[in-house]
């Protein structure tokens, strides 16, 4: 079941998310499907017991944030009390009062729709258009032209709209309506907008006509009545007064005002004209004038900001103003799951199951934690089917992220909050995406962006957008979106669990895997600079989170910021020529630029240098000249001119300036001054520029350290171009060798006309080509490869400077001379020489060498070779292709020869394969010509190499050796520790085998074979002697301590106790690998364990003290029983002056003097085990 199916009506029918005042195309929509909440339920009643019981509080302010429908209440207020009917033939009221359930507040309703009344809705912003009168007072200008249009006059000119008032009040008006028209043939509401410009004449001629006037006093009319005009609040009031009057009985004007809140903003004079206009309009018209308006504040928070400015007049506002409206979150959840949301069933079983299956985890899915704000859940089946797809949580998010983006200035438009967009039109576009989806799908949070993104002002979304375009990570495009909304939402605490919450899209989420996700892309998102991380929070990073409040004096600017503006300035704007054109040839030469001896740019032959006042030898004119000399430098020393460089510091300080401070939100002061200073400095820059003329006209110019006397003063430019011509033929004195001028059509020429060479007297080389021929043959000869470009790069550079045609053209007529072969993958003929020739991109793939025969014995030797090194057969032909052929398998064999060598770690002597290898790969990177010539030079050697060094290594590697050396080898490894115990003539084998640089030669491996099988059973056999010899003694030690007396008296568990040590040792002694570790730990049981289970036995086997209650302070309180203390007898040490026993009296002495520290361990209650 697809979730579309669970709706009553389908969520992708137009719904209006944003009620305008002037709109009427959807008004029977917007009516039939208007819901009334709770609150404005409440709000009705209040309204209408004001409404139809007093005449002085005649001020309605409905207030709300944005997108909840403040809009479109006033609209329904006012199509109420005009009692409009619509095109269905019901009343407004007949609509709604059904809606609400309380039947006095129905009564009351239907009672103020009964009234006569005429309801003027509009937006304020639309209509405030200055229509001249009062400007200091543009809300009562607006409620001037509303009711002008009202009334049938010309709104945008007041004093044009007074004009036709004032015949109106004569009864005129109609009548000159008909004689304007009998004069000009137009109506006068045709020519209204132009009556005073291209229809004044005919106005004139009207109006004499009609008024009996003189036509030149018409002609000034307009003049006098616009310099005249002028409108107060009493005088409207006057005038809506009179309106009132000539209406039925009873009858009511309100004005419908949207959107005031954002007009007045934080201006108090806006709003103490609302409060003058709504006042006069009560006194005046008593309580027949009703004025409504909306705000995103309630009345009482936007006061409490103009307080210090309203002073009494702040109690009248809010008197003026009792009855308030204000529209909640939870008007705006009401509003959406009743007219967007409603289900065909109130619980569809499709949603209860899911809910009944998920309950308990959905709690804990959504439970934000960590400090953030709480939100309750749905309480029950009812709210989920409710509000299904979407989370009760999302509502007040998301009202606060609209809120909190407002008051940042993130939507578009002049004083607009979400632009097009209502929170209903928000979480209509939600539920649209999801509409395709099975029943059991959530909506995230992160789809609100894109709900809310149209309205959302271009530089807020950079960052979002950014990702979108350049991140792979959906996880990390959905965090962005969602933390974009939340960005200044402080109660929310953006931790890695929270987000993951927000991002939920189905009940049944694998939530570990989800936060897994999450957190990867925060990573991302925080490397990538998206986002900042405080401890476990993230944030959203904007383009305006630095507010520096820096004087434009301190701001530190890079000196290379200097000197890319004045290498900007010099060379770019004062020069502009980015190469130099030189005469000679018509060819352009391009040049590095460099300022105070720094490249600005990218490096070239030739440079201009030039030398500011902020050169450390600026002054020193001999040490700049001297550096000078033999430089392809055109030298430049700009005079002393220290404001030039002060001026520049000064433009980037304050450029710098303006660009940290100025940003949306800035205070409007603040914005001008930056504004201001942003156009000085322009001037600034264009100042230095001219600065930079100045000098540069007349600065001294030097080449090779001789200061350049025929270029004079003058235009700046002129004088640099002469002065390139100098650098140019300094830089490159071969550019003499150049007799003509060279293209496509000689290069053509060169290569096709049988005329141009073959049939010529003139087969000599210029000096030019024989320039390229050398260099061909000289890099020939070392064995490097030539291509195209790499001949065109060379004879580019200094000394030569000959253009890339030129060149072509040399080579090709050596080409034709038959002194060169040009060859991509095979050699070319002439006319696809000529084709690659005069292809650019082919020029690194044609390589240029000498046209080289070589003889059939040169190619017989080199297959022979190939046959020999290789064991294969050369098959090739020609001599390129057999040397090709060769050169082809030197580098497949270095490729295996390098892989073989990774395993050196291993097998330390593949170390010997390294110089072989590096000469088969020398070889087979050079150019098959010379392995041709060459041969001799590296046969010997490789054929050598072959026999006494790879074949053997390869048999080797591939061979049963290699498993016996590695076999050898971990036995060494492994059994270090107890070769102590066999002789070192038994392991030398081994010893040697890991010594040898070639073990695959001699005995070295079967000898090491042998070693192994006869090392293994020695130190097995040894281990089994050691092993019965250590358990003999542990098995000697628990017979006597079986045999205390006190042993007999445990009971069996203690007895166990006591002898588990002696089955850990046991058990030790059985695993161990090493002899010494036996010995050792049999060694540690006799000085260490065994006292220890001696001492046990004595605890075990000591009896309790009884507890028993003796009297106080009798002295007969039992003691305690000391515990006895086990040594051994190997850890006595007897003093007695011998370092060993030779005689029977030696003995004596030893045996008393253990006889006496034997003696004073008993005496301290000690016991000594043997």
């Amino acid at each position: 079941m697809k979730i579309h199916e669970l709706f009553i009506k389908p969520v992708e029918r137009p719904i209006e998310g944003v009620i305008k005042a002037d709109d009427d195309r959807y008004l029977q929509t917007e009516v039939e499907e208007y819901v009334v909440t709770g609150e404005i339920r409440k709000g009705f009643d209040q309204f209408a017991n004001r409404y139809l019981n007093e005449t002085n509080a005649n001020g309605v302010w409905i207030s709300g944030f944005f997108g909840s429908g403040k809009s479109h209440l006033l609209k329904i207020l006012s199509l109420i009390l005009e009692n409009r009917t619509l095109q269905n033939g019901q009343t407004v009221a007949q609509i709604i009062l059904p809606k609400i359930d309380d039947e006095i507040i129905q009564g009351d309703l239907k009672r103020a729709a009964s009234i006569p009344s005429r309801s003027l809705l509009f937006n304020i912003d639309q209509k405030a258009d200055a229509i001249g009168g009062d400007s200091t007072a543009p809300i009562l200008e607006v409620f001037v032209k509303v009711f002008n249009e009202l009334q049938g006059y010309y709104a945008k000119q007041g004093h044009i709209a007074e004009f036709e008032c004032d015949l109106d009040s004569r009864g005129e008006l109609e009548d000159f309506r008909k004689t304007y028209a009998a004069v000009s043939g137009r109506s006068w509401e045709e020519d209204l907008p132009v009556i005073e410009t291209l229809e004044n004449e005919t106005f004139a001629k009207a109006y004499a006509q009609h008024s009996g006037k003189k036509y030149e006093e018409c002609l000034k009319l307009f003049d006098r009545k616009r310099d005249s005009y002028k409108v107060s609040i009493q005088s409207f009031a006057e005038r809506v007064k009179s309106y009132i009057e000539k209406q039925p009985p009873g009858f009511r004007l309100n004005f419908f005002v949207d959107e005031v809140g954002q007009f007045i903003g934080q201006d108090s004079k806006l709003m103490l004209n609302l409060q003058t206009v709504t006042e006069t309009l009560a006194t005046v018209c008593k309580g027949r004038a009703w004025v409504f308006i909306t705000s995103q504040g309630d009345l009482q928070k936007v006061l409490v900001n103009f307080r210090p400015e309203l002073g009494q007049d702040f109690s009248k506002i809010a008197g003026r103003f009792k009855t308030q409206l204000t529209l909640t979150s939870a008007d705006v959840r009401e509003v959406i799951q009743k007219r967007l949301l409603a289900k065909k069933e109130d619980e569809p079983p499709a949603l209860t199951a899911i809910y009944d299956l998920e309950r308990d985890n959905l709690q804990t899915l959504f439970r934000f934690g960590d400090g953030s704000m709480e939100f309750k859940g749905w309480r029950g089946s009812d709210e989920f089917c409710g509000f299904y797809p979407f989370h009760p949580y999302q509502f007040d998010l998301f009202q606060k992220a609209i809120v909190r983006l407002s008051e940042h200035d993130a939507f578009t438009g002049r004083h607009t909050a979400v632009g097009e967009r209502s929170m209903l039109s928000v979480f209509q576009e939600v539920a649209k995406k999801l509409t395709k989806h099975d029943v059991g799908a959530l909506a995230p949070f992160d789809l609100m962006f894109d709900g809310i993104a149209a309205s959302i002002r271009g530089d807020f979304q950079t960052s979002v957008r950014q990702a979108e375009r350049q991140l792979d990570n959906p996880v990390a495009k959905r965090i962005l979106k969602a933390l974009f909304l939340l960005k200044w939402v402080r109660e929310f605490k953006a931790t890695p669990r929270n987000i993951a919450i927000l991002l939920i899209d189905k009940p049944d989420v694998e939530i570990a895997a989800h936060e897994k996700a999450v957190r990867t892309a925060l990573n991302l998102l925080e490397t990538q600079s998206y986002l900042q991380r405080n401890g476990e929070f993230y944030e959203f990073l904007t383009d305006m989170e630095k507010d520096i409040e820096v004087e434009i004096k301190n701001t530190e600017i890079e000196e290379s910021q200097l000197m890319k503006l004045l290498g900007d300035i010099i060379f770019s704007d004062v020069l502009r020529d980015t190469k130099i054109r030189y005469e000679g040839n018509y060819q352009d030469y391009t040049y590095a630029r460099r300022l105070d001896d720094q490249l600005v740019g990218k490096d070239a032959d030739v440079s201009i240098n030039v030398i500011t006042p902020d050169h450390p030898n600026h002054e020193n004119l001999t040490a700049l000249i001297a550096q000078n000399t033999g430089k392809a430098e055109l030298l430049a020393v700009l005079p002393s001119d220290n404001r030039l460089i002060d001026e520049a510091r000064l433009y980037l300080k304050t450029q710098k300036y303006i660009q940290q401070n100025t940003g949306a939100g800035i205070e409007e002061t603040r914005r001008s001054i930056l504004t201001e200073r942003g156009q000085q400095n322009s001037k600034r820059r264009s100042d230095l520029q001219l600065r930079c003329v100045e000098l540069l006209s007349k600065t001294p110019l030097y080449l090779n350290a001789s200061r350049l006397e025929s270029v004079g003063e003058g235009d700046a430019r002129n004088r640099f171009a002469k002065a390139a011509q100098e650098l140019i033929r300094f830089a490159y004195p071969s550019l003499k060798m150049l007799k003509g001028t060279y293209d496509e059509t000689t290069l053509s020429k060169t290569l096709l006309d049988p005329s141009d060479l073959l049939e010529g007297i003139d087969l000599t080389l210029s000096e030019a080509e024989q320039e390229i021929l050398t260099y061909v043959a000289r890099n020939q000869n070392s064995g490097e490869r030539v291509s195209v470009e790499e001949i065109i790069r060379q004879f580019g550079k200094r000394p030569c400077g000959w253009y890339p045609m030129a060149v072509l053209t040399f080579i090709a007529r050596l080409f034709r001379l038959g002194k060169v072969e040009l060859r991509t993958t095979d050699l070319l003929d002439a006319r696809a020489a000529l084709d690659a020739l005069k292809n650019t991109r082919q020029h690194g793939a044609v390589r240029v060498r000498l046209q080289e025969q070589f003889s059939p014995a040169t190619v017989a030797a080199l297959k022979r070779f190939h046959q020999e090194l290789f064991d294969q057969m050369n098959d090739a032909t020609d001599a390129r292709s057999v040397a090709q052929l060769t050169s082809d398998m030197l580098i497949k064999e270095g490729r295996e020869l390098r892989a073989l060598q990774d395993q050196q770690s291993r097998y330390p002597f593949l170390g010997n394969l390294e110089p072989v290898i590096r000469s088969i790969e020398d070889l087979g990177g050079k150019y098959f010509t010379h392995l041709l010539n060459n041969l001799a030079d590296f046969q010997d050697e490789l054929l050598t190499a072959k026999g006494v060094l790879l074949d053997p290594i390869k048999a080797f590697m591939k061979g049963p050796q290699r498993k016996v050396y590695d076999e050898a080898m971990t036995f060494l490894r492994e059994e270090e520790a107890n070769f102590a115990e066999v002789s070192t003539e038994d392991i030398a084998p081994l010893r040697l085998l890991a010594t040898s640089v070639a073990p695959y030669r001699g005995t070295v491996i079967p000898d090491a074979k042998a070693a192994v099988t006869l090392v293994r059973a020695l130190i097995d056999t040894k281990l089994t002697e050691e092993r019965l010899r250590s358990t003999a003694v542990l098995e000697e030690h628990e017979t006597k301590l079986k045999a205390v007396p006190d042993f007999a008296r445990l009971s069996d568990p203690q007895k166990t106790q006591v002898l588990q040590k002696s089955d850990e040792i046991r058990q030790s002694l059985q695993s161990a690998r090493f002899i010494s570790t036996i010995r050792d730990r049999l060694a540690r049981y006799t000085s260490t364990d065994y006292p220890a289970q001696l001492a046990l036995l004595n605890r075990l086997a000591t009896p309790k003290p009884r507890s028993c209650n003796y009297p106080e302070n009798t002295g007969d309180k039992p003691t305690g029983i000391a515990e006895a203390r086990f040594i051994s007898a190997a850890s006595l040490k007897a003093e007695c002056g011998l370092t060993y026993l030779a005689t029977e009296e030696d003995l004596d002495r030893w045996l008393e003097a253990l006889r006496k520290i034997a003696l004073a361990e008993i005496k301290k209650g000690v016991r000594i085990s043997l």
